[in-house]
């Protein structure tokens, strides 16, 4: 069981299920803050003691007493997951969540599992409340904080169309957007999506409450008008429904997670198999797939996932409908075909709502060379791609 590291809002460290870490010195948090969003959970003592301590009489032997702190807490609670020798600092990030990685990760490829952590606790801008004033230590929270609350909003966000496009999180949909209203009371997304809710149960009322709130803010804040998304699903709340018609607000929430709300469309690349039990050769299926889903991140509105175990109920060149969540609108997949000398990969782009292939690609690895003009054909292929979606979307 991982432990749960906190960093939006107060500090808040759940070492274990019910258990949570006693208070600490604010530079201690700091420390744990800057080993918990660090590459790879690592600092070195140097780089730490000039972070938190820079100009003070003695930063090593500071740094020596957060250490001893973190320590205490993590004894007493018998876990390994820091370590301290003469040169490097290291928080095990395999045994700690960290909602701030969470988030970034979420922001580039949506997970439903980890979106959910992310609204779990009360709301808040990152290491609130920390007084920490050494400029190293304020120029670090300052690019961090721009960086992770930017991801967070993405994320809530994401997660918020998937909630009105899903029917079984039709009831998270006030959550969400309350979440991200109290980060940010002017994010007309999540004042759309509420707006969405209300006209979905017929409450057009609420649904003008909520355009006025969103109207009013706009204009206190920022001196402007609701976009032209926001003001069209106000005119939808000031229209009559005709009669036998209740369930016209469905098909408006499903035009405006996919329009109103712009949600990034969500491609998933699965692994590539080969028609053959070769090592070599399934090796190079997997660099294909590896590179075409490298080209696919490039576009910053798609969010790609890389899947990186097969999924059976998908299985390559089954016409079949897919069972994928309904947050995910493409599937990639691709088959290395091999023998007689001859090398051919294909690439089918599915539609994850009709289950149809929408897009297929065959390339002739000249020669039987499996990787000949491999860096080619793979942006090509997601060139191709995202040129489909664009146009489809």
């Amino acid at each position: 069981m991982q432990s749960r590291l906190f960093l939006f809002g107060e500090f808040r460290w759940e070492l274990k299920p019910g258990q949570l870490a006693p208070p600490m010195r604010d530079k201690t948090q700091a420390l744990i803050a800057g080993l918990a969003l660090s590459g790879i959970g690592t600092l070195t003592r140097n780089q730490a003691a000039d972070l938190l301590w820079e100009g003070g009489r003695d930063p090593k032997a500071s740094l020596r007493q957060s250490i001893r702190e973190i320590k205490t807490v993590l004894d007493a609670a018998r876990m390994d997951v820091f370590s301290a020798d003469s040169k490097f600092l290291k928080l095990d990030l395999d045994q700690v969540w960290v909602d701030a990685r969470a988030a970034s990760r979420c922001a580039r490829s949506f997970s439903l599992e980890e979106a959910e952590k992310l609204v779990e606790r009360q709301p808040g801008w990152m290491l609130d409340g920390l007084d920490v004033t050494e400029e190293p230590y304020v120029e670090w929270v300052r690019v961090e904080k721009s960086r992770r609350e930017g991801d967070l909003l993405a994320s809530l966000e994401a997660y918020l169309g998937v909630a009105l496009r899903q029917q079984a999180l039709k009831d998270q949909v006030k959550r969400i957007a309350d979440f991200i209203l109290a980060l940010d009371p002017i994010n007309e997304t999540a004042h759309r999506g509420l707006i969405l809710k209300y006209l979905g149960e017929d409450d057009k009322a609420s649904a003008l409450r909520q355009y006025e709130t969103c109207r009013t803010r706009l204009e206190q804040e920022l001196g402007v008008e609701p976009s032209p998304e926001t003001q069209a699903l106000a005119a939808e709340a000031r229209t009559p429904y005709t009669e036998g018609t209740k369930s016209a607000p469905a098909g408006i929430i499903r035009a405006g997670a996919g329009g109103l709300l712009k949600l990034k469309p969500k491609v998933e690349v699965y692994p590539f198999t080969a028609i053959s039990k070769d090592e070599i050769h399934g090796f190079a299926a997997r660099a294909f797939a590896a590179a075409i889903c490298e080209n696919l991140t490039k576009n910053r509105q798609l969010m790609v996932q890389n899947e990186t175990t097969s999924d059976l109920r998908f299985p390559m060149l089954d016409l079949g409908k897919p069972s994928l969540d309904r947050y995910t609108h493409y599937a990639v997949r691709g088959a290395l075909n091999t023998g007689g000398g001859h090398a051919e990969l294909l690439v089918q782009l599915y539609d994850t709502v009709s289950g149809e292939i929408c897009w297929m690609k065959r390339a002739d690895l000249k020669g039987g060379n499996l990787l000949a003009g491999h860096s080619d054909i793979s942006m090509s292929a997601a060139l191709e791609m995202m040129r489909f979606i664009e146009l489809k979307e």
